[in-house]
């Protein structure tokens, strides 16, 4: 289904795919697949490197659900984030008794916004229907 939703992406001309976002109960399901004779399809588990497939780099992330994935770019061409607001930081004694404890609380808050300049380049699909 991830070749599927990269086959897409090129037949409507888009910017090609970087990466692969997938919920971690998906990524390790796909990192613990094996061939018939027992060897690991994502390479043997004691080497070095980031996962990858079908030349992806895969994000494991628990904002997606299991059984979804999101197959898209991440450069400048099709999203960007932009400042909404610089950080801001404040700093305060005046809450309930933190004077008399020696206590200060302190907040900071910066406001940003993603902007998707190309939504068509992201394509997010199940492993049970394809994404086209």
């Amino acid at each position: 289904m991830i070749a599927a939703a990269i086959e897409q992406l090129a037949t409507a001309k888009e910017i090609d795919p970087t990466f692969c976002v997938l919920n971690p109960t998906d990524l390790w399901r796909l990192r613990r697949t094996k061939d018939s004779q027992g060897r690991y399809l994502m390479g043997d588990p004691s080497s070095v490197g980031a996962a990858r497939l079908w030349d992806l780099d895969l994000i494991g992330t628990n904002n997606i659900s299991v059984g979804q994935f999101l197959v898209g770019r991440g450069n400048p061409e099709a999203t960007v984030i932009r400042d909404r607001m610089e950080a801001q930081i404040e700093v305060a004694t005046q809450h309930s008794d933190y004077f008399a404890k020696n206590l200060v609380a302190i907040r900071c808050e910066k406001r940003l916004a993603l902007v998707t300049r190309r939504p068509a380049s992201f394509v997010k699909g199940t492993f049970t229907t394809s994404p086209a």
